[in-house]
């Protein structure tokens, strides 16, 4: 298991997320740039991921593509959620990304994407292996649209008929509270029917305890911001365990 430390992106800066709030995210502090805060991940805790979920992408479709090409520089191992809603968003996407190498993965979120139909022809824009599925929960509630199943599992279904096999599970109540990852029993219940999964879980890793119960549990990585930015851990457990990527 390796950590992705998380970058919330609005206008341009590094905001702190908590519990799925947006309305109430503000600039992070004693740092909001977003390519200082990146190096410090890679320079301070020997990160070499990086997830970057952009607000205003996701809420208004405005992405910033340079700001992109600039956080690749600093970490070359990206994860862009970029709002994307649909195969022909992913297409332009992957064509204003197409310079970048190794080429980030990108996120299909249930929030914003349109539907299980959609997803039949994303391998057409963009490999497949480079490709997640986030499924987004509010209090354990999917996050999709009425096209979307209510049920996670048969979310799961949809996206494993689409050829997908990396996934994300977070709550977004979850984030920034360091109360503990609320999907992990979740994660269980899908494992034993996809044991194959590779699943990515976050929102409110509060230690290192955690961290490695989600590994024993079979997590492929977890995603981190508070346990990095309050150092919870250290930069030494982070190394000792194997969690850089």
């Amino acid at each position: 298991m390796f950590l992705i430390p998380v970058l919330d992106l609005r206008a341009g800066s590094a905001v702190r997320a908590v519990g799925g709030h947006r309305k109430c995210y503000r600039p992070l502090e004693p740092q909001s740039d977003p390519c200082a805060l990146a190096q410090w991940y890679r320079d301070h805790w020997g990160l070499r991921h990086l997830y970057v979920a952009d607000l205003d992408a996701i809420e208004e479709g405005k992405r910033h593509w340079s700001l992109y090409a600039r956080l690749h520089r600093c970490m070359s191992r990206l994860w862009l959620d970029l709002g994307l809603r649909n195969a022909e968003e992913l297409n332009q996407a992957a064509g204003r990304l197409a310079a970048l190498d190794p080429p980030p993965r990108l996120i299909l979120a249930l929030e914003t994407f349109n539907s299980p139909e959609e997803l039949r022809n994303v391998g057409h824009c963009w490999p497949r292996q480079h490709l997640v599925f986030s499924l987004d929960l509010r209090n354990g509630r999917p996050l999709g649209g009425f096209a979307w199943p209510s049920e996670p599992a048969a979310i799961v279904a949809q996206v494993r008929r689409a050829g997908i096999d990396q996934l994300i599970l977070l709550d977004l109540a979850d984030v920034g509270r360091g109360e503990g990852v609320s999907t992990l029993p979740l994660f269980h219940r899908l494992r034993r029917r996809w044991p194959e999964l590779r699943a990515v879980l976050g929102g409110g890793v509060a230690s290192a305890g955690e961290l490695h119960q989600l590994e024993q549990a079979g997590a492929s990585a977890a995603l981190v911001a508070s346990v990095l930015h309050q150092e919870v851990i250290t930069p030494e457990e982070v190394a000792r365990n194997g969690w850089s990527g």
